[in-house]
């Protein structure tokens, strides 16, 4: 669970919100968003904690509906991130 009690939108996340740049989804795409988290990114070159075993792990807790998703697509349909 992720506590919202004390969550923060940013004046620039929120002006960046209204420009309908990005759209945000839950649950769409749950295996290319883990596939990126656990990707190399430039400037990042160690090794991620997700491995394919986790990996496996985590899809099968999203099949079983115990863990969710959320997908940000940019305004061409690309998927940008998420978690």
């Amino acid at each position: 669970m992720v506590p919202l009690d004390d969550f923060h939108i940013s004046s620039r996340l929120r002006s960046m919100m209204r420009q309908g740049r990005y759209r945000v989804t839950f649950d769409q795409n749950f295996e290319d968003v883990i596939k990126g988290c656990a990707g190399r990114r430039q400037g990042r070159p160690h090794l991620t904690w997700i491995t394919p075993r986790i990996m496996r792990a985590y899809a099968r807790l999203f099949d079983a509906g115990h863990v969710h998703s959320f997908e940000v697509w940019n305004k061409d349909g690309a998927l940008v991130g998420g978690g």
